[in-house]
């Protein structure tokens, strides 16, 4: 977030004086860190790298440490289901979930909505 000529970002791990300086020229701005949790991080990462249009099996890299992220194969399909726009886009997020983290089976259950 740019407030005041300064970006505060959110980071799970604090960040080598070297990467935020880095930053700071890249921006051509001041540069504040801000602790958060990383299932918090993890959330955030997924909902801006989730691409429901199409099946992927491959996994996402994180930026701050270049590895694909531990995730929580509940959450993270329950956010992108929460945001696919039709039964399509939920098929196709369950499937690339299943894909990406290499499941060996997919189980659903019915949901009876009462109301």
């Amino acid at each position: 977030m740019l407030w005041q000529q300064c970006f505060y970002l959110g980071s799970p791990r604090p960040l080598e004086s070297e990467e935020i300086r880095k930053l700071r020229d890249h921006t051509l701005s001041d540069i504040k860190i801000i602790s958060i949790n990383e299932q918090s991080y993890n959330l955030w990462f997924h909902s801006q790298n989730d691409d429901r249009k199409g099946l992927t099996t491959t996994a996402l890299i994180d930026p701050l440490t270049g590895l694909p992220p531990q995730e929580d194969i509940s959450q993270v399909a329950e956010l992108s289901l929460n945001k696919a726009g039709d039964q399509n886009e939920r098929i196709r997020t369950i499937i690339s979930t299943a894909l990406r983290n290499r499941a060996s089976d997919i189980h659903l259950e019915p949901c009876i909505a009462i109301g």
